[in-house]
């Protein structure tokens, strides 16, 4: 019988019960989560100093870097609940729910929230193609423009196609080049069967093509080298995704089970290692009663409101003070997002975190409390 590996969890009783509030405008502030100690710091970045004359409102924050509002691309402020961009507004925070042993390379699965992204996985790349019903031209290929090409962290780069192929559409070979600041590079190969995201500390995401006879392509991820050429292999079924790392170690990344309104997945390893997650959307309105409000001062959200609440077990990691395994728990606000333009279509309803539990996380501060800031030209926020 192999045996599992466990982890004993041990809180840090200093830094337990502190909490940050991060606002989507210009403004950090960090405080416990008893209200004292409050102190703010605000983050101009450069390039926002450097650009004072246009307006926030005129686009959203950061729309003009080539890796998306949720790129990082203006550069990030670490702090205690992760990390900040100044510049596209924007926090992330990440956490790691197992780490396989005795791997061949470093080997894990970790979690990735981007507050103007979405939450994903180190291992989760897309490729969709960039077509704009408008652009000029007879050819039926004049609609296509490149791909965009989604990162784990969030990130969402515009690769254009090949300049020397103006009339080229979907799928055909060549390199697609990125905006102004980014270095890697999107190439399909010549028989248009394989296509690899070069990137730029050596690392390389491979995909399978395929294409119809109509001219549409798809893509599956394949695998991921590092720099070394080192390959984790990546294939996917009906069951799930399953991660392997040259030594032969394994991660399987189940299918989303749904009943009702609650989900749930589970993560595994070939050493026996497992964490479930378990989520339920469109919860009572309130934090759960066993959360409380995130400090003394909250409040519980009305009955009209819906929330999400979600919880992450990790089967394998034990508290010694209960024998029980250790619990991650979130709450997501479900807000509407205003339209930037006038004209815009009316964006979907998305579920915004505003608390978090996190036993697990790297940082100093395991819990955490974000504020947002729509319009930095009032006192409103959404808490």
């Amino acid at each position: 019988m192999r045996n599992t590996p466990r982890r004993i969890y041990h809180e840090t009783p200093s830094r337990s019960n502190r909490a940050v509030l991060l606002t989507h405008g210009d403004t950090y502030s960090e405080r416990d989560s008893l209200g004292n100690g409050m102190k703010t710091l605000t983050l101009i970045s450069l390039l926002a100093g450097l650009v004072a004359s246009k307006s926030l409102f005129a686009q959203s924050p950061g729309e003009d870097t080539p890796t998306g509002v949720a790129g990082g691309f203006g550069g990030t402020v670490e702090i205690g609940s992760g990390s900040f961009d100044p510049y596209e507004l924007n926090a992330s925070r990440s956490v790691t729910d197992v780490v396989v042993p005795g791997a061949v390379i470093p080997f894990a699965y970790t979690r990735i929230w981007n507050s103007r992204g979405m939450l994903s996985n180190n291992w989760a790349w897309d490729i969709e193609a960039h077509e704009m019903d408008e652009n000029g031209g007879s050819n039926v290929n004049d609609h296509f423009l490149g791909y965009y090409i989604t990162y784990p962290d969030g990130r969402k780069v515009e690769f254009k196609k090949p300049i020397q192929q103006p009339a080229a559409g979907e799928g055909a070979a060549g390199t697609y080049t990125p905006g102004l600041g980014v270095v890697d590079k999107f190439v399909i190969d010549s028989g248009q069967t394989a296509a690899h995201l070069c990137l730029a500390d050596g690392s390389v995401v491979n995909w399978t093509e395929s294409c119809s006879a109509q001219g549409s392509c798809s893509f599956s991820i394949a695998s991921v080298d590092d720099p070394y050429k080192r390959r984790v292999t990546i294939s996917a079924d009906l069951n799930g995704t399953t991660l392997t790392e040259p030594g032969g170690r394994w991660i399987h990344i189940g299918v989303s089970q749904i009943s009702g309104k609650t989900v749930t997945s589970t993560v595994t390893t070939s050493l026996g290692q497992s964490v479930s997650y378990s989520t339920i959307y469109d919860a009572s309105g309130s934090y759960a009663a066993s959360l409380g409000a995130p400090d003394p001062n909250g409040v519980a959200y009305g009955p009209n409101v819906l929330t999400t609440e979600s919880t992450v077990t990790y089967n394998d990691v034990i508290d010694p003070a209960t024998g029980q395994a250790v619990q991650a728990h979130y709450t997501y606000k479900t807000v509407q997002p205003q339209r930037l333009h006038p004209n815009d279509p009316q964006p979907s309803a998305f579920g915004r975190l505003v608390w978090a539990s996190d036993p697990m996380f790297h940082g100093p501060l395991k819990q955490v409390r974000y504020i947002y800031v729509d319009n930095p030209g009032d006192n409103t926020y959404d808490p």
